[in-house]
């Protein structure tokens, strides 16, 4: 009797670790997760009157351009330890690791003269404690939303690892009802929505614009010559 009860033991052994075999290889998934990448990404310095009010600007553009992707979780101004204006010395990496920013950016604003900026930024890791990028973008003061875009780019494609989209522009047709007249106007703008401006004069029908492979120019179709023009 006891020789059957060890035979039938063993055989409920077997089974139940043939089972736990298949469960543990019964594998589903149904969703991927991912998580905001902590950054801070304190305000940019400047020297001059002129350079701290680019500086506030461009930082906000920023911001703007990187909140607006749901990829990344900012740590507050609040919860900074070191202050600001060492940063361009060395970053503190513990202080920015104890307040959870794993990625560190900062930068400044340099009047280059003859109308033009200097937009200078680091990207540091502080879990590695070292700098994974550094750039300088130089641009006519009156396009310095467009500097901005390119830096908010540049930190995106390192963190990110795909190309960014801040630094891009959209073209389309607007379309404006007014009883039965219905005017239609080639317009562009940046992907944010600013520098709006309209292309045509709205006196002809016009659809299907395209921006050439170069960037340089568009393409779209005007019904008042029956034939594509490029703008």
């Amino acid at each position: 009797m006891t020789r059957i009860f060890k035979q039938a033991f063993f055989v409920f052994l077997c089974f139940s670790s043939c089972t736990m075999a298949r469960a543990a290889l019964d594998i589903k998934i149904t969703k991927g997760t991912l998580a905001p990448i902590p950054i801070a990404i304190p305000p940019l310095e400047g020297e001059s009157s002129f350079e701290k009010k680019m500086a506030q600007q461009i930082h906000e553009i920023i911001l703007q351009d990187l909140k607006s992707c749901g990829l990344f979780q900012f740590i507050p101004e609040s919860a900074y330890i070191q202050k600001i204006e060492t940063l361009q010395q060395s970053p503190h990496y513990s202080e920015w690791r104890l307040i959870k920013a794993d990625n560190l950016v900062s930068g400044k604003v340099i009047d280059a003269s003859s109308g033009q900026l200097r937009v200078e930024f680091r990207v540091f890791d502080t879990i590695r404690e070292l700098q994974i990028e550094g750039k300088a973008y130089v641009g006519r003061e009156d396009d310095w939303r467009r500097v901005a875009h390119k830096v908010a780019d540049a930190i995106y494609k390192r963190l990110i690892g795909d190309d960014g989209y801040f630094d891009t522009q959209i073209v389309y047709v607007s379309r404006e009802q007014k009883g039965k007249k219905r005017t239609e106007r080639l317009a562009i703008m940046d992907q944010d929505g600013a520098n709006h401006r309209f292309l045509t004069d709205g006196k002809n029908l016009v659809m299907s614009p395209r921006f050439s492979p170069d960037l340089k120019h568009i393409a779209f179709l005007d019904y008042a010559h029956n034939k594509p023009r490029v703008y």
